[in-house]
């Protein structure tokens, strides 16, 4: 468990540095999404891809995105939507306020 927060706030701190200075830490590839983890064939979960990084999800043979993300979100693309429209993939957004979830 300790391990697994370590490697969040390590992936954070990257993610903040990539963000704020010329440096390009993230990859294109689909593991380079920051905390990717596959659970099944054709399914997985993620934070925020890029527009080149949902290239590569739909080259994998991905069809669908679900967002959970609140539209608020620091990191989030500006049109998601479209950028998936463009790619042929159905995108469904359920903003979840994690500090309060609901049903």
């Amino acid at each position: 468990m300790v391990a697994n927060t370590v490697k969040t706030v390590f992936g954070y701190g990257l993610s903040l540095l990539a963000k704020r200075t010329p440096l390009k830490l993230s990859k294109d590839s689909i593991e380079g999404i920051y905390n990717y983890l596959p659970i099944a064939e054709g399914l997985s979960s993620s934070g925020q891809p890029t527009e080149k990084q949902f290239e590569n999800i739909k080259e994998q043979g991905f069809e669908y995105v679900i967002n959970l993300a609140p539209h608020q979100v620091e990191n989030a693309l500006a049109d998601e939507p479209g950028v998936l429209r463009a790619l042929e993939m159905e995108y469904i957004h359920l903003p979840v306020d994690f500090k309060k979830p609901s049903e």
